[in-house]
């Protein structure tokens, strides 16, 4: 999975790391479900840090104690009295139909999406121009309450659509927390999970700053 964090949520985690929140063994990580309940949990993390890039795993995986699908994690205390970090992802589809190669606007009431999100898009993506794939992070633009475009940076201009090839899916991360939004979150291993399952988190690095890190997971 990647995700990335604004500058406020950068400096918390500096905060956090030139304290004591994430001293190994006194944190838990969680495996979330899309409704954030956890669905496995490992303690006794490792952490390093140095400059602004914190690296921390579990090198045992997390153990999964129901099923379901993972759709993000939080980082906390072992006993839970205090959860420092929560990443949730959002996914909406957008039908064939609601696709417009007119207007180029991508339909769906009353959706969640604010100017200039990132988000990525999946499923049966459109033919656009300029071109984008399945799994490519885009930004939301164009935004009203039941519509809204996609372009490939902010401040590009939107895509046009030119061919509709079938439903596309957009996941778009909600970080609650000292880590605030936006946030990109991407599930890329594990998202089918079952009781008893075991799943290897090697590490999990934090880039302070910037819209670009990433996980490792086996």
């Amino acid at each position: 999975m990647s995700f990335g964090l604004n500058q406020a949520g950068a400096d918390s985690i500096a905060g956090h790391v030139s304290g004591t929140m994430l001293s190994g063994s006194t944190n838990r990580i969680e495996l979330l479900n899309a409704a954030g309940t956890a669905i496995g949990s490992a303690n006794d993390l490792t952490l390093s840090a140095s400059g602004n890039v914190v690296t921390f795993g579990s090198a045992g995986g997390i153990n999964v104690t129901a099923d379901g699908t993972a759709a993000g994690f939080s980082i906390s205390t072992t006993s839970g009295a205090q959860e420092y970090f929560r990443f949730l992802n959002t996914i909406i589809t957008v039908v064939s139909g609601d696709q417009s190669t007119g207007s180029n606007n991508f339909t769906s009431t009353a959706h969640p999406f604010l100017l200039g999100l990132p988000v990525i898009i999946g499923g049966t993506v459109p033919s656009t121009t300029p071109a984008v794939s399945d799994g490519d992070t885009v930004f939301i633009s164009n935004v009203n309450i039941n519509d809204f475009r996609i372009e490939r940076s902010r401040g590009a201009g939107a895509v046009a659509i030119d061919t509709v090839n079938g439903d596309v899916t957009f996941t778009s991360p909600t970080a609650v927390g000292d880590a605030s939004s936006p946030a990109i979150l991407k599930i890329t291993g594990g998202t089918a999970v079952t009781d008893g399952q075991n799943i290897p988190i090697t590490s999990m690095t934090y880039t302070i700053g910037a819209f670009s890190t990433g996980i490792g997971a086996a």
